[in-house]
């Protein structure tokens, strides 16, 4: 009934008169094209599952997603009720309309005094037939005492009716549209029967012989409408025909009340496409080739006029065919609309969620209030375009499932459908598209649009949903019992084989050319038994480094065995915990659980090698600096073999030392400061990790990078080496302040740069430099300053209590004018320097080598790191981050030394973080 329509009986004639026989048959081929292809996905997809309630949404939710499926399912319900009532309109105005009035000779005409606004011909008065005058049936004006005259309650009431039915039961409606069907293929057959005895000149009907002409409408003969005076185009007449082909889903649509879906949908589908596209096709070439054109043109009951052996039947069979189309719209929508709710896909809907599936009495009324209030429009023929679009847009979605299930090849898609083929969905679904644009533009822009805002509701409110079950799952402890329903969507194995296809293709480590570097994060992070993390800080620090667009994996270490009953679902629980944490600041990513006897360093190290997929694997692991290490010398023993395994394996190794302090997803900050402290370089990796914080929206409208470059060397030329960090960050992009530390008279170089030989097994001394780590800045960047001159009395630096910075000249763009605020010292909040005068003393003294001071081993590096922090705190007291170079653990003399020297480099410094890079460049000057 929804494809055997009033287009059939009433447009039909009318496409055929405007494009000719060949014309209207290319556009019947375009639409049922779309519908065919679509059908044999549906089919494809039909046989391979059950398919419950609510059919295409079902459809293309568990396969393209909740997200896709609950949006294309609201418009697609939105047109099937809509529809309901463009169906009820139809048949209330072939009610409306008296067949007596059109198709009769003159002669009756008169006999019958019919007014002249309704006759067929107007007669003068000389009762001679000079003029045919053909009058719309849409003209002819009801009786006004008649109640069925208005157009408006008459479908209202008939629309009350049909939902009653509805409500009733599925088995009347299945009743009722048997009958119904049946008088509109008699009506059917009467008019093919009628135009064959007429054009055997045996029957005339209501027409006469002159009106025969053969052959008379084969080609087009685009001229005015006789009603509009619009000359209608191809695409015109595209759009008037599609809606008569969307009735392919009627039986998909009840999905749920079919016995065998998998068999009913196929067989039903293609058998109603292909008869009722016979029937098109037989009725175009049938009438058009023996109708006049212009009896064609003019006449809109052409149908009826040729009907054997009454025109009656043609009343009849508009009514039923719309009547019947309606019901069908009622009876579906609203187990699409139960579908959406139970799914819980958008909240809203869930008050029309049944209590039993297959009873949707809330749903049913819904429909009917939504296709009532359609129904007082009167007109829909400027909704009609709209209601098109939703249908092309939902086969379009049953087309790109069936073709992304194809493409993907997942061994659980295995069809019994055998008559379909992956290209020749993705064909049907482009086609969609292009009918869809071809039909109206503008509408097509404002479905997808409504779709993309539909999905992006659905996507927060789904998000939503899932942060509250997993706040419940952690305050129950109930793991992942209550998160949202995962129902194995094409998404998943699309992204997997689009991941794989992308791994086979990328050559070589995870350490990358220095142009196309970026972080790939492992952050080894603690966390309570429940998974709630120590360190909250170090994952809004992971997740501000997203501009690097790298992997991000969080790993946290548990002690135990999954051998115990209970460890694995308590493993899963606390992971599900830490990826809520994860999502509060903001990082996407991988989080993971390791449960495992094994050393800290051993696992860590484990993971390192073994987390991702080839190239795809971590190039620097993060780890939150151990402040308790006092009281936990064992693990302070670990952290030192895991920075020693993760440096022999050329990764980068981060220690952050953070606090409540540092900003995270939700702050704002008024005017930040990220103060880098350069000592060494080393792939320029202590450089790049403060610009992609800077690039995160958090930091980047209201932050400024500031370089402090530590000149190491008591023979350096500061100007020199101010002139050279300058140019460096030019010529690697990359917008700072540049300023001058002058530390030569310290320790600071063999901190940072060298092996002191020991004793001590555990860092590894008395082992041979194998290579050189790292260089100053002074030597990596001015390559050669034996022949400097030294440094100007301006620069001399006589001791520590008043650390003189140089501003950087020429300044970067973007970077604070001289004179301005930011480029200024500011000696307030300094804090307590903790500068003695024998330090000083010592600090004085004439440099010996290198420029190192004479201090025993550990007093000379904890005095550096006095002076060091002393630095810090004098210059970035107010910053929101300090970055600086890790020191050798191989320049220690033991563990405890190591933590010791952060311990006192970080005093009072709410935030730092300490970086040692892989050896590899990971900034470069090559474009």
């Amino acid at each position: 009934s929804q494809i055997l329509g009033i287009i059939f009986y009433l447009r039909l004639p009318t496409i055929t008169a405007q494009a000719g026989c060949i014309g209207a048959s290319a556009i019947i081929a375009v639409c049922v094209l779309s519908t065919f292809v679509t059908s044999l996905s549906l089919s494809a997809i039909a046989t391979n599952g059950t398919i419950q309630a609510g059919g295409p949404y079902y459809i293309i939710s568990r396969t393209l997603g909740i997200e896709v499926g609950g949006s294309l399912g609201l418009l697609f319900y939105l047109g099937n009720t809509i529809g309901a009532a463009m169906y009820v309109l139809g048949a209330v105005e072939a009610f409306q309309t008296n067949l007596d009035y059109y198709g009769a000779p003159a002669e009756e005409a008169a006999v019958e005094e019919v007014d002249d606004l309704v006759a067929y011909y107007e007669i003068d008065d000389d009762d001679v037939a000079e003029e045919e005058e053909y009058v719309d049936p849409n003209e002819v004006e009801a009786d006004e005492d008649d109640w069925f005259g208005s157009t408006e309650i008459a479908s209202m009431v008939t629309m009350f009716i049909l939902a009653i039915m509805v409500g009733i039961g599925m088995k009347y409606v299945n009743y009722t549209s048997g009958m119904f069907l049946s008088i509109n293929l008699l009506s059917i057959i009467s008019i093919l029967l009628g135009a064959v005895l007429f054009g055997a000149s045996v029957w005339d009907g209501s027409l006469t012989s002159s009106e025969r002409v053969f052959f008379d409408n084969v080609w087009p003969h685009f001229g005015p409408d006789p009603k509009t005076g619009i000359t209608p185009t191809f695409a015109s007449l595209l759009a008037l025909f599609y809606p008569s082909v969307t009735g392919i889903m009627a039986g998909t649509n009840r999905s749920g009340k079919l016995a065998k879906p998998s068999k009913s949908i196929p067989k039903g589908t293609i058998s109603a496409i292909s008869v009722t596209s016979l029937l098109y096709f037989v009725q175009v070439w049938l009438v058009g080739s023996v109708v006049s054109h212009k009896t064609l043109m003019e006449n809109k009951l052409i149908l009826a006029c040729l009907a054997w052996p009454s025109r009656f039947v043609i009343k009849a069979g508009i009514i039923t065919a719309s009547i019947g189309a309606a019901m069908q719209c009622l009876a579906g929508a609203p187990q699409l609309l139960a579908a959406i709710a139970v799914d819980d896909a958008i909240p809203m809907l869930r008050f029309v969620r049944p209590s039993e599936r297959d009873d949707p009495k809330t749903a049913i009324f819904v429909t009917y209030i939504i296709a009532s209030m359609a129904t007082l429009v009167g007109n829909l023929d400027h909704i009609t375009p709209i209601i098109t679009m939703f249908f092309l847009l939902m086969y379009g979605g049953i087309n790109l499932c069936c073709f992304l299930l194809g493409w993907v090849n997942a061994p659980g898609f295995r069809p019994t459908f055998r008559f379909y083929h992956k290209n020749v969905s993705l064909f049907g679904s482009i086609v969609c598209l292009l009918l869809a644009f071809t039909i109206s533009w503008f509408m097509a822009v404002i479905s997808i649009g409504l779709f993309i805002i539909n999905y992006i509701y659905i996507r927060k409110m789904r998000q939503r949903m899932d942060l509250a079950l997993g706040e419940l799952d952690s305050y129950e402890g109930m793991g992942s019992m209550n998160r949202v329903n995962n129902w194995g969507d094409v998404g998943d194995s699309l992204r997997y084989k689009i991941t794989m296809m992308v791994l086979m293709s990328v050559q070589g480590t995870e350490n990358f050319h220095a142009k196309n570097w970026r972080p790939q994060l492992l952050t080894i992070i603690d966390t309570d038994d429940t998974g709630i993390p120590y360190n909250t800080e170090l994952l809004a620090l992971a997740a501000q480094l997203k501009k690097g667009r790298g992997l991000n994996m969080v790993l946290s270490i548990k002690r135990g065995s999954l051998m115990k009953a209970g460890a694995y679902d308590a493993m899963m629980a606390t992971r599900q915990v830490l990826k809520r944490y994860m999502y509060r600041e903001g990082l996407q990513g991988f989080a993971s659980i390791a449960v495992t006897h094994q050393d800290f360093s051993d696992a860590v190290i484990a993971a390192v090698t073994h987390a991702g997929i080839g190239p795809i694997s971590p190039n620097i692991v993060m780890m939150p600096f151990l402040k308790d290490w006092k009281s936990r010398k064992s693990r302070a023993e670990q952290v030192i073999k895991t920075i020693q395994g993760i440096t022999i394996m050329k990764r980068a190794v981060v220690l952050f030392k953070g606090s409540a302090s540092y900003p995270r997803k939700g702050d704002k900050i008024e005017s930040g400061l990220i103060d880098i402290y350069w000592v060494v370089e080393e792939g320029g990796l202590c450089l790049l990790i403060p610009y992609l914080l800077s690039q995160h929206r958090l930091w980047r409208k209201h932050v400024t990078l500031r370089i402090f470059a530590v000149a190491t060397d008591p023979n350096e030329d500061l100007d020199r080496l101010e002139t050279a960090v300058i140019d460096y960050c030019e010529s690697v992009r990359i917008e700072a302040i540049v300023n001058v530390i002058d530390m030569a008279r310290s320790t600071i170089a063999t901190d940072m740069t060298n092996w002191h030989h020991g004793s001590d097994a555990s860092t590894g001394a008395g082992a041979e430099n194998p290579y050189q780590h790292r260089m100053t800045i002074s030597k990596a960047l001015t390559h050669d300053l034996e022949g400097a001159t030294p440094r100007a009395s301006s620069h001399k630096h006589s001791n520590f209590e008043s650390p003189v910075s140089r501003s950087a000249s020429p300044q970067l763009p973007g970077s604070p004018k001289k004179g301005s605020p930011e480029s200024k010292t500011n000696f307030s909040g300094a804090g307590d320097l903790e500068i003695s005068g024998s330090m000083v003393e010592n600090l004085q003294r004439p440099a010996m080598g290198h420029g190192v001071v004479e201090m025993t081993g550990e007093d000379a590096q904890i005095q550096t790191a006095k002076i060091f922090n002393n630095v810090i705190r004098f210059y970035s007291h107010s910053s929101n981050l300090v970055v600086t170079n890790m020191p050798l653990i191989e320049s220690m003399s033991s563990t405890q030394a190591f933590f010791a020297y952060i311990d006192r480099l970080s005093m009072c410094v709410d935030n730092i973080m300490l970086v040692r890079g892989s050896e590899y460049d990971v900034v470069t000057t090559v474009g």
